[in-house]
């Protein structure tokens, strides 16, 4: 199995994120084990990433299945692209899953990044467009990340896009490379405030 992520949950479980479904690893056994009723609806899709958010909800973010959402095993929500509503995820691969600090999620797909309105249950996008300036500079997000100013910072793979999510503005910084003679990834797949 390929292994896209891992999380540790609130109560201490820790979830892996393959490309065959959901497994989990218990610690005081050193065993790995699945949950039959999760793998009946997930069952051996490619699951890139698990979130849990601030009141204990599990995300799971797909590569062709769009998103689930789970409140419990027997509480599940699923969200899907759909040509013909506006509201709807951007696209059913999903990369990364970030809630930040006003408990908004947002999703990082391969058609752009969502935010997700939790009383009306559904996304607005924010994608590229080539002929508009003011948009984030790729649909292929795989990182995010909120500053102490409050903005989103969005990694794709030609840089980074600090998202002003109160305006809706975006700045977009590119790594400049020219000072290397060799060719580099301009991809931001991960980003990270030390100390």
């Amino acid at each position: 199995d390929v292994v896209w992520d891992l999380n540790e949950d609130s109560g201490g479980k820790i979830s892996i994120a393959t490309n065959k479904g959901i497994n989990f690893f218990n610690i005081e056994k050193k065993e790995i084990t699945s949950i039959k009723m999760l793998d009946e609806v997930v069952g051996d899709e490619i699951i890139k990433t698990i979130f849990e958010d601030k009141s204990g909800i599990i995300w799971i973010g797909t590569e062709t299945n769009g998103l689930y959402k789970l409140k419990s095993l027997s509480n599940i929500d699923h969200y899907v692209y759909d040509v013909n509503r506006n509201t709807s995820l951007s696209s059913n691969s999903i990369n990364i899953i970030y809630e930040d600090a006003f408990g908004i999620i947002w999703i990082g797909s391969q058609g752009g990044l969502n935010k997700f309105d939790k009383g009306k249950q559904y996304f607005k996008h924010h994608q590229h467009w080539s002929n508009q300036s003011k948009t984030i500079n790729s649909n292929m997000v795989w990182s995010l990340f909120q500053n102490s100013n409050g903005n989103i910072w969005v990694g794709t793979n030609e840089g980074v896009n600090v998202f002003n999510s109160k305006t809706g503005n975006v700045k977009v910084l590119t790594p400049d490379f020219s000072f290397i003679n060799k060719q580099k990834n301009n991809g931001i797949y991960s980003i990270f405030k030390d100390n």
